[in-house]
């Protein structure tokens, strides 16, 4: 049970039902379940936007309307205008992680096609660092001195 609920069924309930149903026919607003719904929630101060929206229309000197009631209605109680922003927000996000995926897809074979160059040259690489017989006699570690096949040594 909501503070709503408490105060309408306690001893001020009916004098509260009565006062909103006054602040309705003060202001023309056909006494259906949805505007006193709005008009109740004004009357006991639970939404200040709400408060505002409507002390604003009555400033204005301008009648509420079946439209304008409707409006509140629907913006402060039925979420509907939530609920479509909220389906609007859904779908963007939906296309916006489809491009996520298909972004990380894309990183994904590059990143394999990379990995795959990298071992074949580091295959590479080990294939062509590995000792082995040196057509000219000697190791391939020594160093040569230009013309000689022989390693250069420090004694010359």
């Amino acid at each position: 049970m909501t503070d709503q609920d408490i105060l309408m069924q306690g001893p001020g309930g009916a004098n509260v039902a009565v006062e909103t149903l006054d602040l309705m026919r003060l202001h023309g607003v056909p006494p259906t379940s949805a505007n006193y719904e709005v008009w109740l929630c004004y009357r006991l101060n639970r939404n200040q936007a709400l408060r505002e929206a409507i002390d604003s229309r009555i400033a204005s000197g301008v009648a509420f309307t079946g439209e304008d009631n409707a409006q509140l209605h629907e913006q402060f109680f039925t979420g509907l205008g939530a609920s479509a922003q909220i389906l609007l927000a859904g779908e963007k996000i939906a296309r916006d992680l489809g491009h996520v995926v298909s972004f990380l897809k894309d990183a994904e074979t590059k990143s394999g096609d990379y990995g795959r160059t990298l071992e074949n040259a580091a295959t590479d690489l080990n294939r062509g660092m590995r000792p082995g017989p040196n057509p000219s006699g000697g190791s391939e570690s020594g160093c040569r001195h230009a013309g000689h096949g022989k390693p250069q040594s420090d004694t010359q």
